[in-house]
């Protein structure tokens, strides 16, 4: 990820708030929108957790995903469901005047789905379809299994698992010469080299992180990003220091 992101607002892990049985989930457009005959009206197919229960003529809103430097985050449309399986959704979408739609945008349901006591923090994630993957292209949580039973994939042990991937990827970026090393000339690591802090990074590093991401997902939404190359973006450019 090339950009700079900074991100301000922070939520607190852990804390404990009531269960709702009604969330904002995002699914991504999973194939190029065919138009219909109708001006500003598509015909829309995305994957679908199983977990996520839709209904035909259920209503959505369609949104713009990050997609290239510049991009804004912003509702686009609108439509309904025609029909749904346990693994995907087609739909009819109508575009706002002056708008368009492309792979990789998202429509946005309001659906039953229980939210979890404690340990949100992963949860909005998945709800947002935000996901990290490894040096070696694997992902740290299955989506569906994160909605369905988020205790399944404690947050410490998520932490902890894309700390040492960071680690990894700071030594062997190191290793190899890779000219991207550089001095962080601002923000929490200010001072340090980008691979060695890499090369030391904690897991409270990486809840620090994770808590920007939490809150404001819009450039993550929609996306599977190598957690070591997003976290070396947010230690360039400032990484905000979390307000409690």
């Amino acid at each position: 990820m090339k950009t700079a992101v900074l991100f301000f607002l922070l939520p607190f892990l852990g804390f404990t708030q009531p269960k709702d049985d009604r969330q904002l989930v995002a699914l991504t457009i999973s194939f190029d929108p065919d138009q219909m005959e109708s001006a500003g009206k598509y015909y829309l197919i995305a994957e679908k957790p199983g977990i996520v229960k839709l209904y035909l003529n259920q209503t959505f809103l369609l949104q713009s995903a990050w997609h290239k430097e510049g991009d804004s985050i912003v509702s686009i449309g609108a439509g309904t469901v025609r029909s749904a399986s346990d693994t995907s959704v087609e739909m009819v979408g109508t575009l706002f005047p002056g708008k368009k739609i492309q792979k990789g945008d998202m429509a946005m349901f309001l659906v039953p789905l229980a939210l979890p006591v404690i340990d949100t923090l992963f949860f909005k994630l998945a709800r947002n379809d935000i996901n990290f993957k490894t040096l070696e292209d694997s992902i740290f949580y299955d989506r569906n299994s994160m909605l369905k039973a988020p205790e399944s994939y404690p947050t410490q042990q998520l932490l902890a698992a894309m700390a040492k991937d960071i680690r990894l990827t700071g030594k062997e970026m190191m290793a190899q010469g890779n000219s991207q090393d550089m001095e962080i000339v601002t923000g929490l690591y200010m001072g340090k080299k980008l691979f060695a802090m890499m090369q030391n990074a904690t897991v409270d590093d990486v809840l620090n992180f994770m808590r920007d991401v939490y809150a404001k997902p819009d450039k993550y939404k929609a996306h599977l990003w190598k957690v070591s190359e997003t976290f070396a973006s947010w230690v360039i450019n400032g990484a905000p220091s979390p307000k409690r």
